[in-house]
């Protein structure tokens, strides 16, 4: 992301609204940016809200206070004779095939964990959902996020979280859906990194962590036990995809000097698509980068990420796709 704002060359960036933060990484890239000012997170999940929240405002005694609830937890099981809630109610079961999501005894403690860490303490929350997710059979694709080793045999724990901004700035974090968002502030970037595909449906890949977040014992239904009123992102969806991107182009002009949107080859929309959308709402000068990543069993074409940067300086000239990604295009 900072490689392709330079080679843009992008210049005099202060404030920034990235409206698909998920677990808040990219808000603290630009948090941790000299000259940045002010930062608006906003992901339509609760757990993401939760872990970005968590992420730009770090307390200075993390680690002993999670130290703290990691014994209080313990206290809970040994002493107690604690024996479970949510968590080994509906996820330390074995399937027909002998599959569960966690291991009974991990389950117990981070339903410990959930029992002694307040709603309040976002800091705790958010180490608790990292916490869940290292310990989880069934929930790996955000562990490749997770600064400790994904470990399901070891005993749940609660530990700082990686990455945090060490830059105190004005920041707001929002839980709204970004297909239907509005935009009452200029700035100078907003960045844009929605879901690829059906698959990256994380209403539902993650539900467990909204209950964790939300605590309020939803019904839930289907072999996985997923939240009943667990709901698909309009950008998960090809018959609504192309109308949520339009949507949150046109609310973005006129807002930002540049736009920067994450995306893929093999995404629900074609990139050229997006580029006429950019074009039709006055974004000029669109550039589209493109960075090799491991596929993890996917189509060769899930190699590329895309980033499109564009500005909306009607001064600038409006660029078509390379020749090298128009080629990618034709084969995707």
């Amino acid at each position: 992301m900072e490689m392709s704002m330079r080679k843009y060359g992008m210049r005099d960036i202060h404030t920034v609204a990235d409206l698909f933060c998920g677990t808040g990484a990219v808000s603290c890239m630009f948090a941790d940016i000299p000259g940045i000012t002010y930062v608006w997170s906003n992901d339509i999940e609760p757990y993401a809200v939760t872990l970005t929240k968590a992420r730009l405002s770090p307390p200075v005694n993390a680690e002993s206070m999670l130290q703290k609830y990691n014994a209080k937890a313990a206290g809970l099981v040994v002493k107690m004779g604690f024996t479970g809630g949510w968590i080994v109610k509906h996820h330390a079961i074995e399937d027909s095939k002998g599959r569960q999501t966690f291991p009974k005894q991990a389950a117990v403690m981070l339903d410990a964990l959930d029992a002694v860490v307040p709603l309040s303490n976002v800091y705790a929350r958010a180490s608790l959902l990292e916490a869940i997710l290292r310990s989880s059979n069934g929930m790996g694709a955000l562990n490749s996020a997770l600064h400790a080793k994904y470990s399901p045999n070891v005993t749940p724990k609660l530990l700082p979280l990686s990455p945090v901004s060490n830059n105190k700035i004005r920041h707001r974090v929002t839980c709204l859906d970004s297909a239907f968002i509005s935009i009452n502030k200029q700035f100078d970037v907003i960045y844009i990194d929605p879901p690829y595909t059906r698959s990256s449906d994380y209403t539902r890949q993650y539900n467990l962590l909204n209950t964790i977040i939300l605590r309020d014992n939803p019904a839930v239904v289907g072999k996985y036990n997923v939240r009943k009123d667990a709901k698909t992102s309009s950008f998960s969806l090809r018959s609504k995809c192309d109308s949520a991107f339009k949507n949150l182009i046109r609310e973005c002009a006129g807002k930002c000097r540049y736009i920067c949107i994450s995306y893929a080859l093999y995404a629900l929309i074609r990139i050229d698509r997006i580029h006429q959308l950019l074009t039709e709402h006055n974004f000029n000068n669109i550039k589209t980068y493109t960075c090799t990543l491991p596929t993890y069993g996917a189509p060769l074409t899930a190699a590329y990420e895309i980033m499109i940067i564009a500005s909306h300086d009607p001064q600038t000239e409006c660029k078509p796709l390379s020749s090298q990604c128009v080629s990618r295009l034709r084969k995707s």
